[in-house]
């Protein structure tokens, strides 16, 4: 199955700064993205603050798109600021997500308009989804996106090992570690999850989200963005 990285095209990664309800945007908040259970209270209202528009989109609120970057992201907990029409598209049976929750929220445009959206968030450990044995971690060091190392498969078996390894390279080399072959459990095969700290989608997702026509999302092949072209992704369908 071929990926591609996903963004929004919004001039600003994030274009909201509000929360009306006085979400404070703290440690504690951060770390309750890691629970669809504490993380978000239904109605907020999210303001659009940082415009103007770049420009006027046909069946579009002086721009508004379907979709847009929150800010928010850690590690393996993700959120979005979708349409209902995108959420339609997430939400087809065809299409396999990996754990998820969808929350009403409103966005107010430049006018004060009032539009519906969606919080779409997901929490997705790539790391507590490759088999160990067959994937490869090289050792990278900060802010470089060539190895310095590559580890031979069976060096790291499992995500534990993975921690202390990469911890150790941390503190002894200031580098990390980072997949190089993710070789995916039978079964898992994500229309859309997380992998190095990007969102990427599937090819038939980004065809059918291109099919309907919807606003805001930007693709780039793996292969030409800097983060993920060293990457080889291998997943096995369990039937």
């Amino acid at each position: 199955m071929i990926y591609f990285k996903v963004d929004s095209d919004f001039i600003d990664n994030n274009p909201f700064e509000v929360q009306t309800n006085d979400v404070e945007v703290d440690r504690d908040y951060y770390q309750n993205l890691f629970s669809f259970d504490n993380f978000y209270e239904p109605n907020n209202e999210l303001i659009r603050l940082k415009l103007p528009f770049d420009r006027e989109l046909d069946g579009h609120v002086r721009g508004l798109r379907d979709f847009y970057s929150w800010g928010l992201g850690r590690a393996w907990a993700y959120c979005l600021i979708i349409s209902p029409q995108l959420k339609g598209i997430l939400e087809k049976q065809t299409f396999l997500l990996p754990p998820h929750r969808f929350y009403e929220a409103y966005v107010r445009d430049d006018e004060w308009q009032k539009h519906s959206y969606y919080v779409f968030h997901f929490i997705q450990n790539t790391l507590e989804d490759i088999e160990y044995n067959k994937s490869v971690f090289g050792v990278f060091k900060y802010g470089q996106n060539i190895p310095d190392e590559i580890l031979k498969p069976g060096e790291i078996i499992s995500i534990e090992g993975y921690k202390l390894r990469d911890k150790q390279e941390r503190k002894e080399r200031k580098s990390g570690l980072k997949l190089i072959k993710a070789f995916f459990k039978p079964g898992i095969i994500y229309d859309m999850f997380a992998l190095q700290g990007q969102i990427v989608v599937s090819e038939r997702l980004k065809q059918t989200i291109e099919d309907q026509h919807i606003i805001g999302v930007k693709f780039t092949d793996l292969q030409s963005d800097d983060i993920l072209k060293n990457i080889e992704l291998v997943m096995n369908d369990a039937s």
